[in-house]
């Protein structure tokens, strides 16, 4: 994936692809535990997306690469307070194209620290279910739904069962 993002900023992008490119080689990075690369990247994607404003189609991506690295630092609780901020700042009618991969991060998230299902998360996920008819996604959110609402100990049961879209193993 680095190998590929790295060929694709040698294009020259226009900006706003840069800090897209940015952003996901910060969350592979963050992923595969190199924190100051990773952080590194964030940044740049920062200076990149700093044009966007506060589109949620631009800034979600990059909160969840900072989300990212706030785990791979051991900061739980401020990845999930990251994660809350860019939803309340985006609001619960995100993008779809940004929206899916943001909230299936902060379910991940939230699931992993065995933490309540926040309202904005619901909010989010509801709104995508409501106006994307996409498969895949919809059958992830069932699932990582129910094991939200199953609890920690649930989650590895329902996530296996995502692909049926049931959320049933």
């Amino acid at each position: 994936a680095l190998t590929t993002i790295s060929a694709a900023l040698r294009l020259d992008p226009p900006p706003i692809i840069r800090g897209h490119l940015h952003t996901l080689g910060a969350i592979v990075l963050a992923r595969r535990g190199d924190i100051s690369a990773a952080a590194d990247r964030a940044d740049q994607a920062a200076q990149h997306l700093a044009r966007a404003g506060r589109q949620p189609q631009y800034m979600l991506p990059l909160a969840v690469a900072r989300a990212e690295l706030s785990v791979a630092d051991g900061d739980v609780p401020g990845a999930l307070q990251i994660m809350a901020r860019a939803a309340e700042a985006a609001g619960p009618l995100v993008p779809t194209a940004a929206g899916w991969p943001f909230t299936w991060a902060w379910g991940r998230l939230v699931t992993g620290a065995d933490q309540p299902e926040p309202p904005g998360l619901r909010a989010a996920r509801d709104h995508l279910m409501a106006v994307s008819t996409h498969p895949g996604w919809r059958a992830l959110s069932m699932a990582q739904s129910t094991a939200l609402a199953a609890g920690r100990r649930g989650s590895a049961e329902h996530l296996a069962g995502a692909g049926d879209g049931t959320g049933s193993a």
